[in-house]
């Protein structure tokens, strides 16, 4: 059985699709690569600042791990500078968990560069008929899922998979508060 599967995938002629796909991709993450740069910030930076904004102004650092995917040394390195910046702070939650605070300097600041980002996204996402909304998020879901299951049957540890299905599970558990 699993050797008919592989047969019958490697004949599909989806290169094409594949490429256009991860072109797109690519773009994409250059576009927020270069709105990142044009604000001013590093793409750390506007990464935490979007998620702890998008979350009222605070939430918890295991959030922003969960929902970025960026890697902790990445991202303790950019609250550090923040820090230091007056830009938010850090507080005990619960057990060893901190809370990321943005501070009323820091409150302004994430409104001139993630709030701006959001607008834009937001702009584009009111252009679009609610039901084009609603496709392209569940066809993006369905295809990180089902990329994540093709990647544990070819031999590829699921970490990633699990790691990406927490995080947007907790993004869109957060965006339906």
């Amino acid at each position: 059985m699993e050797m008919k599967r592989k047969e019958e995938l490697q004949k599909l002629n989806t290169l094409p699709d594949l490429c256009r796909y991860n072109h797109l991709v690519e773009e994409i993450d250059h576009l927020y690569h270069t709105i990142a740069i044009r604000l001013g910030v590093a793409d750390s930076v506007l990464m935490l600042l979007y998620t702890v904004k998008e979350s009222g102004g605070s939430c918890l650092l295991r959030t922003v791990y969960d929902t970025t995917g960026m890697p902790k040394q990445t991202l303790n390195s950019a609250l550090r500078r923040m820090e230091a910046d007056g830009i938010l702070t850090l507080s005990p939650a619960d057990g060893k968990e901190k809370k990321i605070f943005l501070t009323e300097a820091g409150k302004a600041f994430a409104d001139r560069t993630a709030g701006r980002l959001m607008t834009a996204e937001n702009a584009v996402f009111a252009a679009w008929k609610r039901e084009d909304v609603e496709r392209y998020l569940t066809l993006t879901e369905r295809f990180l899922s089902d990329l994540s299951r093709e990647a544990r049957e070819i031999g590829l540890p699921d970490i990633a998979a699990a790691d990406l299905e927490k995080g947007r599970r907790i993004s869109h558990e957060e965006q339906n508060k």
